[in-house]
């Protein structure tokens, strides 16, 4: 679970605290819900207590991003329940859950739903930038404040004084990026490789290209996809032609994977460079699957709370979790392989981060994956 989500928790519990009122638009009927869309897995407020609405993908394509999302939000309600609920008010926490299917659609009428037919306080979600803005019209509609975990897009919070976030934006993750590209890699001319259908994956590709060629660097070439695609020859060895040294994929992990085992086998030997949408899970896969040495990619973040947070999480889920990684491998390795793993892990992350600015070194929130 990323420490991130039960930041968002928490400053969403903090909004509630102080009170917020939401003011709903005279003469506006209430919306019906699509038929795709599921039932919450929280029950309603019950007495006492102060609703709180989210929508995320629990489903679809990026459903990781959605159900950890919805983890850290259910491990920040039982804190702050446990520990008295609010109790300046003398009220517990609820949430009622809806998820849009990683839908723009649906993410609209999700949070319709919650406001005009559930009457949530205050709204979470989403962590895509495209479902987050979808979302937050509603939210803007109604002055229902909205706070979205990790969409880093610049255009969410733009819609309006009612729409939030907890995380940085692409432009300095685009800016961190650049720099690690020109300053470690020594790369100068530059690929990227975006999903044309992701507000993210556009956003995050434009920062890093103004920032890349504002150091000096040049783009040799811009390919385009769809999230979901499968072959992706074409825009690799348009890439792989153009000789480039360092190639830009700013998409989402259920895309990233597919993209680098592809351009291995047409022999690109760049390396390649992801934003917060990457997952280590994939990165840890296309290492095994191509049997590269060493660590599958680079992450500068809070390791030592993201720890703590862990041991919070219940033993079976850590369980579940913590054997992601070894998955394929003989019984008779996995003992080891758990045993080696932080403290190989550890020193790698130490060594790798001693070369960095302090300012990028000691800036928690950046995520830049290097595969």
């Amino acid at each position: 679970m990323s420490a991130r989500m039960r930041v968002a928790a928490t400053a969403m519990v903090l909004m509630v605290w102080a009170g917020c009122d939401k003011k709903q638009p005279e003469g506006q009927p209430p919306a019906k819900p699509s038929s795709g869309e599921s039932a919450g897995k929280a029950p309603a407020a019950p007495p006492g207590s102060v609703l709180i609405g989210e929508f995320g993908s629990l489903t679809g394509s990026e459903a990781t991003f959605g159900q950890s999302t919805h983890n850290g939000i259910m491990l920040a309600l039982k804190e702050v329940n446990g520990a008295g609920g609010i109790t300046n008010k003398g009220k517990t926490l609820a949430v009622k859950v809806y998820d849009d299917q990683g839908r723009p659609q649906e993410a609209g009428t999700a949070v319709t739903r919650l406001i005009t037919d559930d009457k949530v306080t205050a709204v979470l979600g989403e962590v895509a930038s495209s479902l987050s803005i979808a979302g937050g019209r509603v939210a803007q509609q109604y002055h229902v404040p909205m706070i979205t975990p990790s969409s880093t897009n610049p255009q969410v919070t733009q819609i309006g004084d009612m729409i939030f976030r907890v995380c940085f934006l692409d432009d300095f993750q685009g800016w961190v990026e650049a720099k690690f590209a020109r300053d470690e890699l020594k790369a100068k001319k530059a690929a990227l490789l975006y999903d044309q259908a992701q507000a993210y994956s556009k956003g995050l590709k434009d920062f890093f290209k103004k920032s890349f060629t504002e150091m000096g660097g040049t783009i040799a070439t811009e390919q385009a996809f769809s999230g979901g695609d499968q072959d992706f020859s074409a825009q690799l060895t348009t890439i792989r032609d153009a000789n480039v040294d360092v190639i830009l994929v700013p998409g989402y992990y259920t895309d990233v994977g597919n993209i680098i085992l592809q351009a291995r086998k047409l022999g690109i030997k760049a390396p390649f460079l992801g934003g917060d949408g990457w997952r280590q899970e994939v990165q840890a896969g296309v290492q095994r699957r191509s049997r590269r040495p060493g660590g599958a990619g680079l992450r500068l973040d809070a390791a030592p709370r993201r720890r703590a947070q862990a041991r919070r999480l219940p033993r079976r889920r850590r369980h579940r979790q913590g054997h992601r990684r070894d998955q394929g491998l003989p019984r008779r390795h996995r003992r080891v392989l758990h045993r080696r793993q932080p403290q190989r892990e550890e020193v790698g992350r130490h060594r790798r981060l001693q070369g960095l600015e302090p300012a990028l070194r000691d800036h928690h929130p950046a995520a830049l994956d290097l595969a």
